[in-house]
């Protein structure tokens, strides 16, 4: 990885090599959520190919389109303190990176088949905003929300490589380490 360009945010864009590159788009969210196993996440009962109707920035593309992925560790990303989600993904902008569009994640995940055992990926993504009504998180009886999610991919221990949704926690909590997916900047 090298330093290269100056990128819009005055920051010298960080090359990072081309991990995947997958189509997406031209596909309603309606049928890409079919592309779910219908067991994958159940919330209270409900899977997530239900649940992600529920969100409004969950859209699809109309026209088809490649993106080029890369992945990059905690300290591939230069952050050497625990660190905000929100600061891990100014960290890729400012390194001339994008965010995932959320559809990459069931796109990826229906890809994605030589995911190694024991494997978990973070899609470096805006999160999914729960509205408070249906925050699952509660502290003495009262929600800590809203709840914010994003998509991981992972690969457990009994063989299943599954797409989830996952907490990115308060705005106050801090990750220390972790792999993030994230488009390559132009």
């Amino acid at each position: 990885m090298r330093l290269g360009s100056l990128n819009e945010h005055g920051g010298y864009m960080k090359y990072f090599p081309i991990w995947k590159t997958i189509r997406i788009g031209g596909v309603t969210r309606e049928e890409l959520v079919t592309w779910i196993p219908p067991r994958a996440y159940y919330d209270r009962g409900r899977p997530l190919r239900e649940e992600l109707l529920d969100y409004e920035s969950f859209h699809t593309e109309k026209e088809q389109r490649y993106v080029r992925l890369a992945r990059a560790s905690f300290s591939d990303l230069g952050l050497t303190r625990p660190a905000l989600f929100s600061q891990i993904l100014a960290r890729i902008r400012e390194l001339g990176h994008e965010l995932c569009p959320a559809e990459v994640g069931p796109h990826l995940r229906r890809v994605y088949t030589d995911q190694p055992r024991g494997e978990n990926i973070d899609l470096a993504m805006e999160p999914f905003v729960r509205p408070p009504s249906k925050t699952i998180i509660h502290i003495n009886g009262k929600p800590v929300g809203p709840d914010r999610l994003i998509f991981y991919l992972d690969y457990n221990n009994i063989g299943q490589q599954r797409l989830e949704l996952g907490y990115v926690g308060s705005p106050d909590f801090r990750r220390s380490g972790g792999e993030y997916v994230f488009v390559l900047g132009e």
